[in-house]
């Protein structure tokens, strides 16, 4: 996949046209807890990820406007980009999440349509997400781990060219730093999940609760800086990241927020989530909003204390460009959630 050419460099004037007209967080949309969605706001969201699947991409129009950041993601696992196992790996899912707002805006013909998040940190929360009138649940384990109810089973969901057949990019369910889940090739024939936790399958995603529960918000929030060296731990050796887990976790706002609690939760639903084009599973959109919440909380509280400078890390630095986004994208401007993407958290 090369560069896309942009062709909604419209929408990304909402934030300075707010600016300028004086608006304030009123002006704001709102991500919601997904737990407030209304059964109306729940099904208009289904419908509107299938109609992504059928309409042609605003940013790449020859793929559709779904699989197009399926395949930005693949992508952004083929070398060292910085999206991932960097200071830049909240920069980037931000500006990806900004984009696929304005295509599911676009495609639902809403402009007030938002992505709902999904906070794991809410005991029980799981429960209305992996239902059969929204997520579906888990894969069938005497088919490949094949997901075969909800609105995206196996018929109603297809992937998309892209597709990762390995889940071996989030393979640590219980946040120590090391794999435990079966890499066994996935089926093209449609979504997979396989919920697991330290190695063992389970019927449900009740496992998240208890881990969460020994990761609070006030660990979070504890943390002072945003990072510490080394700024792009992809550059680093497999046993130096091991070796180092949790030194570097406890420097860095940035390294807890990826590797204990993101990590974890695409390797415990397994299936697609564990792989590099992990957006094949719907979840990740929910899943990634509550990323990109906490560091907007973390944010309220810290600023951009301990983001390093271009002269520190070139390739994640505040002026250095957002890999794969066509437009020059500087990891800085996502820094301010309001003025970079229009929206704000509700907390609920």
């Amino acid at each position: 996949m090369q560069r896309r050419q942009f062709l909604y460099a419209g929408v990304g004037l909402l934030a300075s046209t707010l600016a300028a007209c004086g608006g304030g967080d009123d002006d704001l949309l709102a991500r919601r807890n997904v737990l407030q969605l209304s059964a109306t706001e729940r099904q208009d969201f289904v419908d509107t990820l299938h109609a992504m699947k059928r309409q042609a991409s605003a940013y790449e129009p020859e793929t559709n406007a779904y699989d197009y950041f399926v395949e930005l993601h693949g992508e952004a696992f083929s070398s060292h980009y910085n999206a991932h196992m960097g200071a830049a790996f909240l920069p980037w899912h931000r500006e990806m999440l900004r984009r696929f707002e304005r295509e599911l805006q676009r495609v639902s013909g809403d402009a007030e349509m938002t992505l709902p998040y999904w906070n794991w940190q809410q005991a029980g929360a799981w429960q209305t997400i992996f239902t059969d009138d929204f997520l579906g649940g888990n894969g069938d384990p005497n088919d490949k781990f094949i997901v075969k109810s909800g609105m995206f089973r196996e018929g109603l969901w297809a992937m998309g060219a892209k597709f990762d057949e390995t889940p071996d990019e989030f393979s640590d369910t219980d946040g120590d730093g090391f794999p435990d889940i079966d890499t066994t090739p996935l089926s093209r024939r449609g979504l997979t999940r396989r919920f697991s936790f330290a190695g063992q399958d389970a019927d449900s995603l009740a496992i998240v609760d208890p881990f969460m529960a020994e990761q609070p918000l006030s660990r979070l929030l504890a943390h002072p800086d945003y990072d510490a060296a080394p700024y792009m731990e992809s550059m680093s050796s497999a046993q130096e990241r091991v070796e180092n887990f949790d030194a570097w976790n406890a420097q860095s706002m940035r390294k807890y927020v990826e590797r204990v609690l993101h990590n974890p939760v695409h390797a415990m639903i397994g299936g697609q989530m564990g792989t590099a084009t992990s957006p094949n599973d719907p979840v990740f959109f929910l899943h990634h909003a509550n990323v990109d919440r906490l560091w907007s909380l973390w944010q309220k509280a810290h600023g951009d204390q301990g983001y390093p400078s271009s002269a520190q890390d070139g390739m994640t630095g505040r002026s250095a460009p957002l890999d794969l986004f066509s437009g020059r994208v500087p990891v800085e401007s996502t820094f301010d959630l309001a003025a970079h993407s229009g929206v704000q958290y509700a907390e609920s």
